[in-house]
């Protein structure tokens, strides 16, 4: 036999594996690439799952719970009234009534 056709078949059975080699690698990222994708795919959805309910809490605070203003003026009123009940019992313990 002849060493130039033993070096050609040597590099046709090197170049075989090598390209088997590539398409198992290139495979495997396409397999890869989708994994990703799929899970990019769900992280948006779940992304939009709670920017909603983010917006529908917010939208929903306002029915649920009283403003730290609002509050305070209750309070002044609340206070305002029982100094005029504690003026009109003081005024009745001591005859003016």
């Amino acid at each position: 036999m002849d060493m130039q056709l033993l070096f050609n078949i040597a590099l046709g059975i090197l170049s075989t594996l090598a390209g088997w080699f590539f398409k198992i690698i290139y495979d495997r990222m396409r397999d890869m690439e989708e994994d990703v994708s799929d899970v990019e795919d769900k992280h948006d959805a779940d992304h939009r799952l709670v920017t909603d309910r983010i917006n529908n809490l917010a939208l929903s605070l306002p029915e649920k719970y009283v403003n730290k203003e609002d509050f305070g003026n209750l309070v002044k009123v609340m206070h305002h009234r029982f100094d005029r009940l504690e003026e009109k019992i003081d005024d009745m313990k001591n005859g003016k009534g």
